[in-house]
């Protein structure tokens, strides 16, 4: 049915009066600005015809629409408004107060970003892009307003209609309404992919990590999209020295270097086509506990982003010293690559691991020992049973005798402290005997008033020996201790 242009509001009024009842409270004085004053119009497809109702529904114990009603758009003080309670009386003239709808306050947190999302892709915020009519539009993007706040439609994820309920009261058989059918397709289509992230990506941070491949002198890493929504996003590196490129359904990572060990890099996925609007407007709730609430404006979505974490891939070095005195703890080892150098010790096993090597060649040396010449020392024979070598020794250290493994003196003492000593006397056998030192790290305590000290003489299978030659090396290095061929003989309590 088409009406001539200069009788479409007076109808409206006449139109919206008779087919809405309401009763109104009583008046409370608020501030104009706090007051919005309701009127209608009515809706009209791209074809010039006044749209119906397809159906009714009941919502609430109210009854919306009616096969063949005509359908009124509404407007608060001119402003394009949306109905949040179908079925629920609303007339010209009545008067709703800003940011006081409870049908509104009570919807749950993603209820109100889905009625923004719907508002924001549909008429309020996206209407140039969208086909049909004016009135088409707003009546597509009212359809999707009834059907989250009643729960016909999902308010998360992909928001899947649940019910045709809402649905059916503006198109079906009796009342296609076609146009603005397709116009609430677009917006279902746009709506459905809000959420929708690459395949291989996650909305959590931290989720997901993937190791880049080393080619060709290069890490890198191709991706595929199973979702094909690729396109609709930008990508930014947490690192300038990582890039990315799109092509079609796959997304290429590329970094020229290695990150830090123990490092990654994010990629950082930003849907970029979602419609914007001024940063100062808002959606903004009218109600009465009497008359049916509206919304009106609109206001811009929080940010979609999906997130991958990616990192170069490290190996690792691990390597067993051997010795055939046995002597393989803290041996230190040089290890040398591209931008690499470190120096690293055996464990007591003769064991070193080094982690977190990238791709590459690596050199591995063994530290040799260097010593220094002998230090001064003089057999002390002393008349109350022991014997000793005196020593000059180096700033405060702590030494270690072995003999093919096994501990023969243990710790240095000094200003006089003895740390070992001799109580028999015997020969040692007829061969070069060798044992090695090892300066360990730890120091303990000492008497600095003087830098001499003792070093004790050991029991070895029975026999004893005294020190004739010392060669200290540098610090945490081995050291070699040698005694005489032949080897001097102890008799009763003296040195003979």
């Amino acid at each position: 049915m088409k009406f001539p242009k200069l009788f479409k509001k007076a109808a409206a009024l006449v139109m919206a009066a008779v087919t809405t009842f309401s009763v109104l409270p009583a008046t409370t004085a608020f501030a104009a600005g706090d007051i919005g004053t309701i009127s209608f119009d009515f809706t009209y497809d791209r074809n010039g015809n006044a749209m119906r109702y397809n159906s009714s529904a009941v919502f609430d114990g109210y009854t919306a629409g009616g096969t063949g009603s005509y359908k009124y758009r509404m407007y608060v003080d001119g402003d394009d408004a949306f109905c949040i309670q179908p079925g629920v009386p609303l007339k010209t003239g009545n008067t709703l107060k800003k940011n006081s709808s409870q049908t509104w306050n009570a919807l749950s947190s993603s209820q109100k970003k889905a009625v923004g999302l719907a508002l924001l892709y549909g008429y309020q915020g996206n209407r140039s892009h969208l086909s049909g009519s004016d009135d088409e539009k707003w009546l597509a993007t009212q359809t999707l307003v009834w059907e989250f706040v009643t729960g016909c439609r999902e308010s998360t994820g992909a928001y899947q209609q649940t019910s045709q309920k809402a649905y059916s009261l503006h198109f079906g058989s009796n009342y296609p309404n076609s146009g603005a059918a397709e116009v609430y397709n677009q917006i279902v289509s746009l709506l459905s992919k809000h959420n929708t992230i690459p395949s291989f990506m996650s909305g959590g941070a931290d989720d997901i990590t993937k190791e880049l491949s080393y080619q060709d002198g290069k890490y890198t890493m191709t991706l595929t999209d199973n979702n094909g929504v690729l396109a609709d996003y930008s990508f930014a590196t947490s690192d300038s020295k990582v890039s990315v490129s799109k092509s079609g359904n796959k997304l290429t990572i590329t970094s020229e270097t290695a990150f830090d060990f123990d490092g990654s890099v994010r990629i950082t996925a930003t849907r970029s086509n979602v419609p914007t609007v001024s940063s100062s407007a808002k959606l903004i709730a009218y109600g009465d506990p009497s008359l049916q609430d509206v919304v009106t404006g609109v206001e811009n979505a929080d940010a979609v982003k999906a997130y991958l974490n990616v990192e170069t891939p490290t190996g690792t070095i691990a390597l067993k010293k051997t010795s055939e005195d046995g002597v393989v703890a803290d041996i230190s080892f040089t290890i040398k690559g591209e931008n690499f150098n470190k120096t690293v010790t055996t464990d007591e096993n003769g064991n070193l691991t080094v982690e977190g090597l990238f791709p590459g060649t690596y050199t591995i040396t063994e530290q040799s020992i260097s010593h220094t010449p002998p230090l001064s020392r003089s057999p002390l024979r002393e008349q109350i049973g022991f014997a000793h070598l005196r020593l000059e020794l180096p700033p405060p250290c702590r030494f270690l005798l072995k003999h093919r493994g096994v501990d023969i003196i243990k710790g240095v003492g000094f200003g006089g402290k003895l740390i070992d000593t001799v109580t028999d006397g015997g020969q040692l056998p007829q061969d070069f005997v060798k044992f090695r030192v090892r300066l360990l790290a730890e120091p303990i305590a000492f008497d600095h008033r003087t830098e001499q000290g003792f070093f004790g003489i050991s029991r070895l299978a029975h026999k004893f020996i005294e020190v004739f030659r010392f060669f200290l090396g540098h610090p945490e290095k081995d050291l070699d201790i040698s005694f005489p061929h032949p080897p001097p003989t102890f008799c009763g309590r003296q040195v003979c």
